[in-house]
């Protein structure tokens, strides 16, 4: 991520904080606001009190009028939701956009959830189940320690890296040395109070499959998912996620969340599904018009060019380091 100054909004009643929006400003050629953690982060929203709600929404209103701000991944019917959907957006250069979460509400145990499931995945899961304990015997490991941790980023890193994606951000979203190292460091403070489950599927004693998550208030986020395009037919990765599901099932969580992104596979398992917003307000033209030319246009043009992103990827490693 290209480094932002923090613009924290705070609203008071009194000496009492009853509101926090956290921003940060980015040059996009143009000054952007963006909420803290940007298009990386799969949800946002505003942290206001109960009964204060419409007094910092015309504040917010008066602050943003005029200014180029890029609001990603807002949860349906939440207060920010609320907040984007009433914003007026008819004398303006804007674009919208809605996504998907699926999860999987977890009100029943494990065995009942599996005869929910179409018998054919369940039929097809076994069967390369079956196929992979050929190749050799199935290990299950959980990173504890700072060492491990590492371990597994780094080969989540890899694994990412030789996937076949065409999106840069779905491609691999930890390419960049400072992402993955504020990974890292989030990954090494939680470990210790049961909130981060990074695991890995060994199959004869070889890394096949690795995922990044993490547990939150009765909540399992299935966060970075990779597997080892070697292994890709045995599909290792799914193997993974429903060794770590039924852990989520007997752990006596409400939810497992596949977060942002509408791959086929979450809709396979999930029993919902959240609507996500995102709103991009453009300054006045023509500086708005370029912005969101680049924006549709040209950026994803770039984002999915080999050539590119190999540049993009050495100037990173050249100015920031690799990572030990």
């Amino acid at each position: 991520m290209r480094p932002g100054q923090l613009a924290i909004l705070v609203f008071k009643d009194g000496q009492e904080v009853v509101g926090i929006i956290p921003l940060v400003t980015k040059r996009k050629i143009a000054k952007c606001y963006e909420f803290l953690g940007g298009a990386y982060a799969d949800y946002h929203e505003f942290l206001i009190l109960p009964g204060y709600q419409e007094d910092c929404f015309q504040l917010l209103r008066d602050f943003l009028r005029g200014k180029y701000f890029s609001f990603h991944n807002v949860v349906g019917d939440s207060p920010a939701d609320q907040f984007l959907k009433s914003y007026d957006i008819r004398s303006t250069i804007f674009s919208t956009k809605e996504e998907l979460a699926p999860f999987i509400n977890i009100d029943c145990s494990w065995e009942q959830y599996l005869q929910r499931l179409k018998k054919r995945l369940l039929q097809d899961t076994r069967r390369q189940l079956k196929h992979l304990k050929k190749v050799g015997e199935l290990e299950f490991v959980t990173a504890t320690t700072p060492e491990e941790i590492n371990i597994l980023l780094n080969l989540l890193g890899e694994f990412k890296e030789k996937r076949r994606y065409t999106d840069i951000v779905a491609r691999n979203p930890i390419d960049q040395p400072a992402r993955r190292l504020f990974l890292f460091n989030i990954a090494r403070l939680l470990a210790g109070n049961e909130a981060l489950d990074l695991c890995l599927l060994k199959v004869g004693g070889r890394p096949v499959a690795v995922h990044l998550s993490f547990i939150f208030k009765k909540k399992y986020y299935y966060y970075i998912p990779s597997f080892s395009e070697e292994f890709r037919t045995y599909s290792v990765g799914r193997l993974l996620m429903l060794y770590s599901m039924e852990k989520a099932f007997g752990s006596g969580l409400k939810e497992f969340d596949f977060l942002i992104g509408g791959e086929p596979y979450k809709f396979d398992w999930a029993t919902g599904q959240r609507r996500l917003f995102s709103l991009v307000n453009y300054p006045a033209p023509p500086l708005g018009i370029a912005l969101k030319f680049w924006d549709e246009k040209l950026y994803p043009w770039a984002a999915n060019n080999r050539f590119l992103r190999a540049v993009r990827k050495r100037a990173l490693n050249s100015i920031h380091g690799k990572l030990p």
